[in-house]
């Protein structure tokens, strides 16, 4: 028997290589879908991550302060803000949300009662699936929304988590990106280097501008409802203030508590609950929104909602919370590393202002104070 001819080697080589490289794409991201919370985790620490360096760089430059001295400035700044709101409103949370579930509940069947007094109502209840029972659907809304509060008050382990990671990439941001950079062809390492700085540029635009929103929107639901009257007003403005962080689906899914709080005390306070509502949006879509746009990023609404449903779909409530920075992230990389370096088309990067960027030296290399050191991709 004929020994197999070099070509033969050469071609089950290549072979045993493409099975190789396939088997592992497949395991990675076999990996990244098992892993998928941890690296969502770790996502919302980079953020945080961020916000913290943008901010003591900020204070850097306004203040004779070193960036390690301005870091702990804004540390302990932002402890301090956050423990004296809990000093403040931190019991009347507590106390309103163990009522909360009892009362979206009772106002469900409120709701429930009111549709069922119409007779066209009442027949397409009857069409519904289960004979026009909606007791289970409503209690797996409820609890979803119910959970949602739980989550965002309770689970310290994940805060922690976020906590942690985002104050060491603060603390040391050139160690982590230097040592990410590395993972790159010597070739690319200078562009790659360059989008993380696009990158950490961008969503730390979108964050303050976001915060910004969210504070304003949180303070008006806040107001309004307690000049309506409303129960649990300070526990709502709250839900409003969170569930802005995710624009478009954060303000609907904030309203479906109001709501049904609101029927408790009739029909007619629905209606200002509504009105209250849609004119805080309308308010935050068309005045606050295009005046904070003017300073950071602006994305388009429909990829915005795509993100939100395909992360919603793969990775659940926290991946919702966390579509608009992913795709801040990936519209960058896609803007850098396809439209301008494949294409070769000129494109206004998302959130470019080179103010407040880097200065470019030689040969276009970003040149960032020692210091410092790069921000954190």
């Amino acid at each position: 028997m004929a020994a197999p001819s070099a070509q033969d080697r050469s071609y089950v080589q290549r072979v045993i290589i493409a099975v190789a490289v396939v088997l592992a794409m497949l395991m990675g991201l076999a990996l990244v879908l098992y892993a998928v919370d941890v690296l969502l985790l770790a996502f919302a620490g980079l953020l945080l991550g961020v916000l913290l360096d943008g901010l003591a760089m900020a204070l850097v430059r306004r203040t004779p302060l070193r960036r390690g001295a301005a870091l702990g400035v804004v540390l302990i700044g932002l402890v301090s803000l956050f423990v004296g709101s809990g000093f403040l409103i931190g019991p009347q949370i507590a106390a309103q949300a163990g009522e909360m579930r009892d009362a979206v509940m009772a106002g469900y069947a409120s709701l429930r009662e009111t549709l069922a007094s119409v007779s066209w109502t009442r027949s397409l209840l009857s069409e519904m699936p289960g004979g026009g029972d909606l007791g289970g659907l409503a209690s797996g809304v409820l609890g979803r929304i119910t959970g949602t509060l739980s989550t965002v008050f309770g689970t310290l382990a994940n805060v922690f988590i976020v906590g942690f990671v985002g104050i060491y990439l603060a603390v040391h941001p050139h160690l982590y990106l230097d040592n990410a950079i590395r993972l790159f062809p010597r070739p690319r390492r200078q562009r790659m280097r360059e989008a993380t700085h696009r990158i950490g540029h961008a969503i730390r635009r979108w964050l303050y501008g976001q915060f910004l929103a969210m504070l304003i929107v949180g303070v008006l639901t806040t107001t309004g409802l307690l000049i309506l009257g409303v129960p649990l007003a300070l526990t709502l403005g709250v839900i409003a203030f969170l569930f802005s962080f995710v624009p478009f689906l954060g303000p609907i899914a904030s309203t479906i508590p109001a709501v049904l709080v609101a029927f408790m005390e009739g029909p007619s306070m629905v209606l200002w609950v509504l009105g209250l509502y849609v004119g805080v949006q309308f308010i935050e879509s068309n005045l606050i929104t295009p005046l904070v746009q003017k300073r950071v990023v602006s994305l388009p609404p429909a990829i915005l909602i795509l993100a939100q449903i395909l992360m919603g779909a793969l990775t659940g409530l926290l991946g919702v919370a966390l579509a608009t920075p992913l795709a801040v992230t990936a519209i960058v990389l896609v803007q850098m590393l396809y439209v301008e370096d494949v294409i070769g088309d000129d494109v206004e990067v998302l959130g470019e202002d080179t103010d407040d960027l880097p200065p470019t030296g030689p040969g276009g290399r970003m040149v960032t104070p020692t210091a410092a050191g790069p921000p954190p991709g």
